[in-house]
């Protein structure tokens, strides 16, 4: 029953698109999988002149019942039963468009939306993802007015153009915008549990309540300067004599 009503949803839809005189024509029709951090969700993306438009498949087993679990990124996860079976996203609402790997295939685009939000969307081949961006930049001029786009989807020439590197040298980005920018231009999301954001280790003690003194000249009694890491040693030669005990077994087995 469920499975006929969002094949009428979807077909009464893509009508209003089509006799809308707001939505001129159905740009593209790709499939693809929403992927979030512990499932995804399979089905029909398209694109108008309007709108990102999602319907979701009920042929998996992880979308048929409010028991049925999906095995994705090594965690069960529970679906509802009663989430929405379409997804619209008005293409004012995007704000940057990014390429992704899923899984080590170059498959996966990601959007940015006004709101802070992310969706990440993975094709079935490059080719699909690569015309799937292209029909949304060509979009810029008239309905997409707030994507930005720096006349490439390269990271390496996206840095280069945002001038990230020299704005954080001036103080107009601060250290954890940075460190985002740079995670987000390396291919990382927080939609993907394997590609998810990584932040250096600096300071040592979390738990004080005390930050650490950058003008002070001794050392902490865990031999790091001023209450930070010591960057001259790597991960496993940090911390307790147990903590890197273990590292040293898990490297020799």
């Amino acid at each position: 029953m469920r499975k006929q009503y969002v094949h009428i949803l979807k077909e009464k839809l893509y009508s209003e698109l089509k006799n809308n005189p707001k939505f001129k024509e159905i740009l593209e029709d790709l499939r693809c999988e929403i992927l979030k951090p512990f499932f995804k969700r399979t089905g029909t993306v398209s694109l108008t002149t309007n709108d990102i438009v999602f319907f979701e498949d009920l042929e998996h087993g992880s979308s048929l019942s409010q028991d049925a679990t999906d095995n994705i990124s090594f965690f069960r996860y529970r679906s509802r039963h009663d989430r929405p079976l379409y997804k619209i996203i008005d293409l004012l609402e995007l704000r940057e468009i990014q390429r992704r790997r899923w899984l080590g295939c170059k498959t996966a685009l990601e959007l940015y939306l006004m709101s802070g939000k992310s969706l990440l969307l993975n094709f079935s081949s490059n080719d699909d993802r690569e015309q799937f961006a292209k029909k949304i930049l060509r979009q810029r001029n008239s309905r997409c007015s707030n994507l930005k786009y720096y006349d490439t989807l390269e990271p390496k020439r996206i840095l280069k153009k945002r001038e990230l590197t020299e704005r954080w040298m001036q103080w107009r980005l601060s250290n954890f915008e940075y460190i985002t920018l740079l995670n987000q231009l390396a291919g990382r999301s927080y939609n993907d549990l394997s590609q998810y954001p990584v932040f250096p280790w600096i300071i040592v003690d979390y738990m004080s309540q005390a930050p650490p003194d950058i003008t002070a000249q001794h050392s902490s009694p865990m031999g790091a300067p001023n209450g930070f890491r010591d960057l001259n040693k790597n991960m496993q030669l940090l911390g307790s004599a147990e903590r890197q005990a273990e590292f040293k077994r898990k490297y020799d087995d």
